[in-house]
Protein backbone atom coordinates (compact mmCIF):
# COMPACT_ATOMS: atom_id res chain seq x y z
CA UNK A 1 0.00 0.00 0.00
CA UNK A 2 0.89 3.32 -1.05
CA UNK A 3 1.30 6.08 1.67
CA UNK A 4 3.04 9.02 -0.29
CA UNK A 5 -0.35 11.11 0.36
CA UNK A 6 -1.31 9.78 3.73
CA UNK A 7 -0.67 11.82 6.81
CA UNK A 8 -0.17 10.78 10.16
CA UNK A 9 -1.09 13.30 13.43
CA UNK A 10 1.71 13.99 16.27
CA UNK A 11 -0.42 12.05 18.81
CA UNK A 12 -1.05 8.95 16.63
CA UNK A 13 2.41 8.98 15.72
CA UNK A 14 3.36 8.71 19.64
CA UNK A 15 0.91 6.39 20.40
CA UNK A 16 1.90 4.19 17.64
CA UNK A 17 5.83 4.25 18.88
CA UNK A 18 5.64 3.99 22.25
CA UNK A 19 7.32 7.27 22.62
CA UNK A 20 6.89 10.59 24.43
CA UNK A 21 6.74 13.76 22.73
CA UNK A 22 10.44 14.68 24.00
CA UNK A 23 12.01 11.97 22.36
CA UNK A 24 10.04 12.84 19.24
CA UNK A 25 11.44 16.26 19.52
CA UNK A 26 14.57 14.72 20.39
CA UNK A 27 14.70 12.33 17.05
CA UNK A 28 14.33 15.40 14.97
CA UNK A 29 16.87 17.45 16.27
CA UNK A 30 19.43 15.04 16.69
CA UNK A 31 18.76 12.10 14.32
CA UNK A 32 17.28 13.59 11.25
CA UNK A 33 13.44 12.36 12.08
CA UNK A 34 11.24 14.00 9.67
CA UNK A 35 9.55 17.46 10.98
CA UNK A 36 5.82 17.39 11.07
CA UNK A 37 4.55 19.68 8.65
CA UNK A 38 2.58 23.00 9.28
CA UNK A 39 -0.42 22.73 11.95
CA UNK A 40 -3.74 21.46 10.61
CA UNK A 41 -6.40 23.24 12.68
CA UNK A 42 -3.89 23.42 15.48
CA UNK A 43 -2.65 19.43 15.10
CA UNK A 44 0.93 18.31 13.79
CA UNK A 45 1.33 16.09 11.21
CA UNK A 46 3.60 13.82 9.72
CA UNK A 47 3.80 12.43 6.01
CA UNK A 48 3.92 8.35 6.46
CA UNK A 49 6.12 8.56 3.31
CA UNK A 50 8.41 10.80 4.82
CA UNK A 51 8.73 8.62 8.00
CA UNK A 52 8.83 5.14 6.16
CA UNK A 53 12.13 6.54 4.10
CA UNK A 54 13.49 7.50 7.38
CA UNK A 55 13.15 4.11 9.15
CA UNK A 56 14.03 2.62 5.78
CA UNK A 57 17.68 4.93 5.90
CA UNK A 58 18.69 4.48 9.61
CA UNK A 59 19.65 1.42 11.02
CA UNK A 60 17.81 -0.29 14.26
CA UNK A 61 20.09 0.90 16.71
CA UNK A 62 19.89 4.60 15.56
CA UNK A 63 16.14 4.67 15.80
CA UNK A 64 15.88 2.20 18.82
CA UNK A 65 12.57 0.45 17.31
CA UNK A 66 14.50 -2.66 15.43
CA UNK A 67 11.91 -3.53 12.64
CA UNK A 68 8.90 -1.77 14.17
CA UNK A 69 5.82 -1.31 11.72
CA UNK A 70 4.15 1.92 12.93
CA UNK A 71 1.30 1.54 10.56
CA UNK A 72 0.38 -2.07 11.85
Amino acid sequence: MSTANKYISRKALLEELGISRQTLSRWIKTRGFPKPLKKSHGVAIFKTADIDVWFDDTSPIENNRGSYDYRT
